[in-house]
């Protein structure tokens, strides 16, 4: 860069480092000003080099050739600058093929992830048997007998959702954050660290019990809409025909998940009631000659009985008579289920 010693802006050159410098005089300082205020280029000049070395050069002068040196080393640090920007061009060329395979990466492994919280596996209990079983964030499931359930391979983060066809009682671990999610149906029960029992066997009466904590049950109606019914400790709740909620029962509700303690418990239920109880467990056909013994209500515990244990058991406190049809084989080569029919016994007249 050549500078015209005797031009304008050598004067504006040397008087600009002088301020920046902070060795101006006074005369100089009006000096300047003059000059800034002959002409809107000497003006537009004085920004330019004032910015130059306000923030790119470190200013000490003493002689009337330290311009040529602060301009060259001005003009040194812009071609500097120029081979750096040259580098983040060419960073950025190898760059882009990085952040290529790194974003192909990430979505593979995201697209990973959500394919395990999409992906279900199922948990089945055998006929007869009572399964239990940990989930992966710590939680405990028992499932009765002939129900599964249906586990993601990782759950999301907002959410621990299941899938379950049958019967089974849970002991949900705590996380407020991440709500655990029971699908049943038509209905769905929401906590965030309680024990509770969900029952929803086909063609079977659905219905949630209560042991600990708190709980909501969505049901969707007929009509599409859904109604959300909280639970508090104790409470029962039966779903009854259209997903209208038949009845809430307070009390003891142990009755209603004895069954993975290997235990029937039944306080003053009706007959009707027993039985279904009684053909969940032991994978019979109950059917009543008599529907009129259906109403009679019995008291009892039975812990881990034979079916015939049981039967004779309750009708001892009301006399009854029951009969057993043995299995026999079907057309593709099954075995059907043993029936068991009861007949009310008439008094002798």
């Amino acid at each position: 860069m050549e500078i015209n010693h005797n031009s304008p802006k050598t004067d504006i050159d040397k008087l600009v480092i002088k301020y920046v410098d902070g060795r101006i005089t006074r005369r100089e300082l009006d000096e300047l000003e003059s000059l800034l205020q002959d002409s809107e280029d000497n003006l537009m000049y004085y920004r330019q080099i004032r910015n130059m070395l306000e923030n790119n050069v470190p200013v000490n002068v003493n002689s009337g050739h330290a311009l040529e040196q602060v301009l060259q080393r001005i003009d040194h640090k812009t071609k500097n600058r120029k081979i750096f920007k040259t580098l983040q061009r060419i960073a950025a060329v190898l760059f882009i093929p990085l952040l290529i395979s790194f974003l192909i990466f990430f979505m593979n492994n995201e697209k990973n992830r959500q394919d395990e919280e999409n992906s279900y596996r199922t948990i089945t209990a055998v006929i007869g048997t009572v399964s239990s079983f940990d989930l992966q964030d710590g939680s405990r499931v028992w499932l009765n007998t002939g129900s599964s359930l249906q586990v993601p391979e990782r759950f999301s983060k907002d959410k621990r959702q299941v899938r379950l066809s049958g019967e089974a009682y849970f002991e949900v671990r705590a996380d407020e954050s991440c709500p655990f999610l029971v699908q049943a149906g038509n209905f769905t029960v929401k906590a965030t660290g309680t024990r509770f029992n969900v029952m929803a066997y086909t063609g079977g009466k659905p219905s949630v019990s209560l042991a600990e904590g708190k709980v909501s049950v969505s049901v969707r109606r007929g009509s599409g809409k859904i109604s959300e019914i909280p639970l508090l400790p104790g409470q029962h709740l039966a779903i009854g025909n259209e997903n209208q909620v038949s009845d809430i029962i307070e009390g003891d509700v142990y009755k209603f998940y004895a069954w993975k303690d290997g235990k029937l418990v039944f306080r003053n239920d009706l007959l009707s009631d027993i039985i279904q109880r009684i053909s969940l467990q032991y994978n019979v056909d109950i059917e009543a000659a008599d529907p009129g013994i259906l109403n009679i209500r019995y008291r009892a515990t039975f812990d881990n009985e034979s079916l015939t244990e049981v039967l004779d058991l309750l009708k001892l406190a009301s006399p009854f008579s029951y009969k057993e049809i043995q299995p026999v084989i079907q057309p593709d080569g099954s075995y059907s289920k043993r029936r068991i029919i009861i007949s009310s016994i008439k008094p002798n007249l």
